[in-house]
């Protein structure tokens, strides 16, 4: 199950109020300055919210979230694994700079996870969606008030607007720029290489960055990887990403060994992968891929324009135009090994012996399957 988010979707009207009653805590003076908070999702009504941390989160972060223009940032995600019509939801939170107006902050370098599951099969309605992202609210914001301050900032820095470095760097029309948290080396690389030269040569790495975020979390008996996917204004070097203004977001349950890292590190590689080819099928422009980019648009880093790519089925044909015009002995086909050529008929070594064919109906290997129907051979389209 996977969802495009954009700023805003998530704005309610009131039912956020039931978050404070929901989660009643202990009573605590209110100071006059107020938290700053980045919910990104725009899930939260923002009072009710700050209410809540400020009963939750101890003096010292509270102290912290007020200092050096930290906010306390939440990300949201519900999903439904279709397979068992199982509702979730998932929070993230974490400490980051406050972003210049019209921006998204920078991706928190330590966050904190929770998780949420309905009861309810199905489509779930508004108060059963708010219970389920409550319990993943309160879970989060459970664990990371439970973590040391210390650990909680380290290398907050990464998330600052100011004095990042970027080194200079020579174009390299092949070449992608990635972001990326909780993939595996191996599963950072199958991702990176799933990116098309296509799109490596109409966007300069020095503009434009992905951004493929993955995480897992358990609750009951049930383990769930996440993934978030999209793109952003280059990073400086010494610095993270920017949450991307259009992201695609998906979950998968982990079936095989879920108790098992190993099984866990898998669901999120290969969730990752899946995602990014999923969002390459979008348009490169401000109708898809670069919607809401201006939200992760980087200082001093020029503007990312969309990218119109070729009609898919006109560059499908081409290829193949040129495979058939190409074709000479000892060459690969669909059918098998090309023996011999003779204008537009090719010998083939196939599976009930060696065939004459037209170059038209050859297709290159793996592409198609090679059948015949009594010694007939059958058109693969």
């Amino acid at each position: 199950m996977s969802r495009r988010t954009h700023r805003g979707e998530w704005a309610v009207a009131g039912w956020i109020v039931a978050l404070a009653l929901w989660f009643a805590g202990p009573a605590r003076a209110q100071p006059s300055t107020r938290l700053a908070i980045e919910d990104v999702s725009h899930a939260y009504q923002p009072g009710v919210l700050e209410t809540y941390l400020r009963g939750e989160l101890p003096p010292p972060l509270l102290d912290a979230l007020a200092a050096d223009h930290n906010v306390f940032w939440v990300l949201t995600y519900h999903g439904e694994i279709l397979s068992s019509h199982t509702n979730y939801c998932w929070v993230a939170v974490g400490v980051t700079e406050q972003p210049p107006r019209g921006r998204n902050a920078r991706v928190p370098h330590v966050m904190a996870t929770g998780m949420g599951r309905s009861r309810i099969l199905g489509a779930l309605d508004r108060a059963q969606l708010d219970d389920c992202t409550n319990t993943a609210l309160h879970s989060a914001v459970e664990t990371f008030a439970a973590a040391s301050l210390a650990s909680v900032l380290e290398d907050v820095a990464k998330t600052r607007e100011r004095g990042g470095k970027r080194a200079p760097a020579p174009a390299a029309p092949d070449k992608v720029a990635m972001y990326s948290r909780g993939l595996s080396v191996a599963g950072k690389q199958r991702v990176m290489a799933a990116i098309p030269g296509e799109f490596r040569r109409a966007f300069d790495y020095r503009r434009l960055e992905w951004v493929v975020l993955t995480y897992e979390g358990e609750i009951d008996d049930a383990s769930v990887c996440f993934a978030v996917v999209g793109v952003s204004g280059s990073s400086p070097d010494d610095r993270n990403s920017r949450l991307p203004g259009h992201r695609t977001m998906k979950m998968r349950q982990i079936l095989d060994a879920p108790d098992h890292q190993e099984a866990r590190q898998r669901c999120k590689d290969e969730l990752a992968l899946d995602l990014v080819t999923e969002v390459l099928e979008d348009s490169w422009d401000a109708r898809g891929l670069l919607s809401d980019f201006s939200f992760a648009q980087e200082a001093a880093v020029p503007p990312v324009t969309g990218y119109r790519r070729k009609d898919p089925q006109v560059e499908r044909a081409a290829l193949l135009a040129k495979f058939r015009g190409g074709l000479k002995i000892g060459g690969d086909t669909h059918c098998g090994l090309v023996t011999e050529v003779k204008g537009p008929i090719v010998r083939v070594q196939s599976a009930i012996g060696e065939v004459w064919l037209k170059a038209t109906q050859l297709y290159p290997e793996g592409a198609r399957d090679c059948r015949f129907l009594n010694g007939v051979y059958q058109d693969a389209e």
